[in-house]
Order: structure tokens, then C-alpha cells, then sequence
């Protein structure tokens, strides 16, 4: 029998698979414009925050993809 924690673990795998490209699609100009921030700063010499702005804009674009591709 599995540990709550492992699955814990695998429920949210599973969630995020499930609905990972639902909210790539609904978020690709934000996708876009983070790639763009890495690779204009030479991927090679990445620092972090370097690009936080944009990853920032990602992160909550997917957090409302996911939430709402759950409902």
C-alpha cells in the first residue's frame, strides 16, 4: 500500500499531465515571451531572476489554466 505522501505525489503528476497541455495552449504569447528573455540573455549565463518578470507572468497564467481546466 502506498504512503499518503507518494500518493499525493502521484495524484498531482497525474493532474498536472493531464492538464499540462491544456494550459501551454491557453498560455503561449506568456510561454513565448520567456523563452524569448532566456534566450536573448544567452542560455548559456543564465542567472536567476534573470528573466522573473516573464516567468512570473507564465506562472500565473498556468496557475489559472490548471485551476480553471480542473473545474
Amino acid at each position: 500500500m502506498p504512503s499518503p505522501s507518494s500518493s499525493i505525489t502521484a495524484k498531482s503528476f497525474n493532474r498536472i499531465r493531464q492538464y499540462y497541455p491544456k494550459a501551454l495552449m491557453q498560455c503561449t504569447a506568456q510561454a513565448a515571451a520567456y523563452a524569448q528573455c532566456l534566450e536573448q540573455n544567452d542560455l548559456h549565463n543564465i542567472r536567476k531572476n534573470i528573466c522573473d518578470e516573464q516567468f512570473q507572468q507564465l506562472k500565473i497564467c498556468f496557475q489559472k489554466a490548471m485551476k480553471n481546466s480542473s473545474k
